[in-house]
């Protein structure tokens, strides 16, 4: 399972939140103002400038086609520098300043968890790109992820590995692929080389959903690849 961002859907996104701020009309005079706390000095600033610099793209490209509703998209940043602290004290300064429709949140987990009792007593909608589970459990109904949490990035890289060493003869790659179509799996990845007269292979597999093959399924591939790469082989034979 992945998540891709591009530009014009970050941009997309973007016009959604200032859509539903002119909706509900939170507008201080020509503008829509929305907030965002990013870490834009300090040890974090590399990564922090880039998410700056992406949310000033998305401001500069929807006002460049008219705003919305004929009004202008303004987005005010709070630095968060390093800090826990100062991530929460950004939050709070936005949120009693300006009560922003929506706000942008840093993209670091450890910010992000300081913050979000603050979030849940401001009622304001926040945005944030963050993946820590223990922020998914709290299950706030006004944070929004903009990637999948840890667990399910970690569940959906997890593969099975396959190192197959046999006898090269004509056809073992095309038996073998074969068999993995047959049990219905997908190779993510293959390493293959022949040394002298021996094969040995690698496959990194998922099953058809993208996740790591069960104990059955990896007992059935087995038994799959001994019954085509070994035909005389006794039924029940542990090699």
């Amino acid at each position: 399972m992945g998540l891709s961002v591009t530009r014009r859907t970050f941009v997309a996104g973007s016009a959604s939140v200032a859509a539903l701020a002119a909706s509900r009309s939170w507008a201080q005079g020509n503008e829509i103002v929305l907030g965002a706390t990013v870490p834009l000095t300090g040890p974090l600033a590399a990564s922090g400038q880039q998410y700056h610099f992406a949310l000033q793209l998305a401001q500069d490209d929807i006002n460049a086609k008219g705003g919305i509703g004929g009004k202008k998209v303004k987005i005010v940043f709070e630095d968060t520098q390093a800090s826990n602290s100062v991530a929460v004290n950004a939050f709070i300064k936005l949120a009693k300043e300006l009560n922003p429709p929506f706000i942008f949140l840093s993209s670091y987990s450890t910010q992000n968890l300081a913050t979000e009792p603050e979030v849940s007593k401001a009622k304001i909608p926040t945005m944030y790109a963050g993946g820590a589970d223990v922020i998914h459990q709290r299950k706030n109904p006004y944070m929004f992820r903009l990637r999948p949490y840890d667990t399910v990035t970690t569940t959906a890289l997890a593969r099975t590995v396959l190192n197959l060493v046999a006898p090269d003869r004509p056809g073992l790659l095309a038996d073998v692929a074969h068999v993995l179509r047959d049990q219905q799996l997908r190779v993510q990845d293959a390493r293959i080389a022949t040394f002298g007269e021996r094969a040995e292979d690698q496959f990194q597999l998922t099953d058809r959903h993208d996740r790591p093959l069960t104990e059955t399924s990896r007992q059935a591939l087995r038994d799959a690849l001994l019954a085509c790469l070994e035909p005389d082989r006794t039924p029940g034979d542990p090699r």
